[in-house]
């Protein structure tokens, strides 16, 4: 589940994931304050592991910077120097992911551009995928949007073949 950043729905999440009995979870939580759910856990003996939790003393770390840095290496060495980075508004993650691939285009003597940012809440972007100035697009969410394949074919429009896609989560 994703809580968008609201102690609100972590909240209902949380519940949700109680009343469906799982064994256990890898939580990563909105905030400080959210600690104090974890004892719902507990209640029902789920078992929790915490990550990107720098206020919980046994939390593991994701450095999602390193990873989008890997990933726009990538669509480098495919030849693509037109990358968008497909990310999620006022998300810590997507502000991680865009340092690394910020770090990655100056590291290969890419210039970054501001147009490079790509909203996914705004379908403008893929007037770009479509014009072919864009052959390149990474994604800091999987699940933030559906893949641009799937919403250019719900627009029945095809992906084009010289298009590549990188993820922070294997598809």
């Amino acid at each position: 589940y994703d809580s968008l950043g609201s102690p609100e729905t972590e909240l209902k999440n949380i519940t949700t994931i109680c009343k469906s009995q799982v064994d256990g979870v890898i939580w990563e939580p909105v905030n400080e304050a959210s600690k104090e759910h974890e004892h719902y856990f507990n209640e029902y003996k789920i078992e929790v592991c915490c990550i990107n939790a720098p206020f919980v003393s046994d939390h593991y770390y994701i450095d999602f910077s390193q990873i989008s840095y890997e990933a726009t290496r990538i669509l480098l060495s495919y030849g693509h120097t037109k990358i968008g980075c497909l990310v999620k508004s006022d998300s810590i993650r997507s502000g991680m992911a865009l340092e690394g691939f910020k770090r990655c285009l100056l590291e290969h003597g890419v210039p970054f551009r501001d147009s490079m940012v790509l909203p996914c809440q705004n379908d403008e972007w893929y007037n770009q995928v479509l014009a072919h100035s864009l052959p390149g697009i990474f994604r800091t969410h999987f699940a933030s949007a559906q893949s641009p394949a799937e919403n250019l074919a719900k627009k029945t429009l095809p992906l084009p073949s010289t298009t590549s896609l990188s993820s922070l989560r294997s598809h």
